[in-house]
């Protein structure tokens, strides 16, 4: 079995260009929030990939600085306006029991269903910080996932 956790960047501040928006410090404090929750959760090596933007980098490297995690890996393929084609790309790509992809919505949240129902036009919604979790047989040729829960900043 692998355990795929998709988790949007924290909130991110206003920029002049959205590529270069940066975490909130309420971004940051939800992100560790939950990043502790993860590490809570399940110990041992992941793969965490993230998005090359800022938001979605700084969330990663503070989940790999809560988990204990090596640095995240940058992978373009997890910038906006991802297909799920790319990101099951990516899956298949990953060795191990667990892997971390950390992004945007709604890409994120169309590949989540895309796993767990199949097909498109669906979404989990995920909002900013949150984290999906997905559980998928190594022996499913298609990778099809069970979803398992959704973890949320608490709200303020």
């Amino acid at each position: 079995m692998i355990s795929l956790y998709l988790m949007r960047h924290g909130q991110a501040g206003d920029a002049p260009r959205d590529d270069e928006r940066r975490l909130t410090e309420r971004g940051r404090d939800d992100v560790r929030s939950i990043a502790r929750r993860l590490a809570a959760i399940e110990t041992g090596p992941a793969v965490l990939l993230s998005s090359p933007l800022p938001r979605a980098l700084e969330t990663a490297c503070i989940v790999a600085e809560e988990t204990g995690l090596g640095a995240p890996r940058v992978e373009p393929d997890l910038a906006p306006g991802s297909a799920p084609e790319f990101l099951l790309a990516l899956l298949r790509g990953c060795r191990g029991e667990r892997a971390i992809f950390v992004g945007h919505m709604p890409d994120l949240g169309v590949f989540a269903a895309y796993l767990a129902w199949g097909g498109r036009g669906r979404a989990v919604n995920l909002t900013p910080g949150s984290v999906v979790r997905l559980r998928i047989a190594r022996s499913s040729p298609d990778l099809h996932a069970t979803l398992e829960g959704v973890m949320a900043p608490e709200e303020r």
